[in-house]
């Protein structure tokens, strides 16, 4: 038995949370003079500080594109 098929949706889903929205919505966000939420850890804490947990939580819900 191999876990290969699970193993892969996890890390689409942690692809599709890395992309917060979409770069539509990212820019958006970055017009108003805002940084993102990764962008703000990332000033904050020290290099390799810091191991997101949680990014996959929650229901999958794909688009007809399996987006």
């Amino acid at each position: 038995m191999s876990w290969q098929p699970e193993i892969d949706e996890l890390r689409k889903r942690e692809e599709l949370a890395k992309e917060m929205g979409g770069k539509e919505n990212v820019e958006k966000h970055r017009s108003r003079g805002k940084l993102t939420v990764r962008e703000r850890i990332h000033h904050l804490l020290d290099k390799n500080t810091f191991h997101e947990k949680g990014a996959i939580a929650g229901k999958a819900i794909y688009e007809g594109n399996g987006k």
